[in-house]
């Protein structure tokens, strides 16, 4: 085994039985390669949910010549561009990926880095402050949207009120979002212009309750016709 890279001898000595000796030197027999040096920094290494963004850089710790050859494995089933030192790269889920650098040199040898990064759980809810119930294809219905919530039936329920405190409609799916009618009240029309209260009562995939303190479960949104 050798440690280091370089042309190296080969010394072959024969021993006869009546102790005759024969060396033969074949100069330069073996060559080793130098292997590449793969290495990187994950920026951050820890990051949520609600900004998986990790930005890698393996210009630092890596010998970067014209040769060599790298490519990223992110652990999420995404490709990564070939031969890019500095990547950035958003991660779909939350949990542990085990990213890796992969550094092949003009002599073939190969060198591998292997990083972990952590996307921790995290919530937020989304709502805009008004919409347009006219059925032009702009903005004509009105649904939250977030990150980290389970937008499923039986863990997601957004209501929205008049003013004086009716309930008007109600959904769990994001495929029936409002569209602006009092369906609650039998309504047929579009409700009149102002300001109407929602509320949504939800949970995060891990089943964790999500309340007022931990993001905006109740607000208001005006209907502009």
């Amino acid at each position: 085994t050798y440690d280091q890279s370089g042309t190296y001898d080969i010394i072959l000595t024969a021993y006869s039985e009546d102790g005759c000796k024969n060396t033969i030197i074949q100069q330069g027999a073996i060559t080793v390669y130098p292997a590449p040096d793969a290495d990187f920094i994950a920026d951050p290494e820890e990051a949520l949910l609600t900004n998986p963004l990790v930005n890698f850089d393996a210009t630092p710790t890596t010998n970067v010549t014209d040769s060599l050859y790298i490519n990223w494995n992110f652990d999420d089933g995404s490709l990564s561009e070939e031969n890019v030192f500095v990547v950035e790269h958003v991660f779909p889920d939350t949990g542990h990926y085990d990213v890796s650098l992969i550094a092949i040199n003009e002599y073939g040898c190969i060198d591998t880095a292997t990083h972990q990064v952590y996307i921790k759980a995290d919530y937020a809810l989304y709502t805009p402050n008004a919409f347009t119930p006219n059925n032009d294809g702009i903005n004509d219905t009105f649904f939250p949207d977030g990150v980290g919530i389970a937008f499923e039936d039986g863990k997601f329920k957004f209501m929205v009120f008049d003013r004086w405190g009716e309930l008007i409609f109600q959904s769990s799916s994001r495929s029936n979002p409002w569209d602006g009618i009092a369906h609650e009240k039998g309504g047929k029309e579009v409700v009149k212009e102002g300001v109407y209260v929602w509320k949504v009562i939800a949970e995060t995939y891990d089943g964790k309750n999500i309340t007022q303190k931990d993001a905006q479960v109740a607000g208001i949104v005006t209907v502009i016709k």
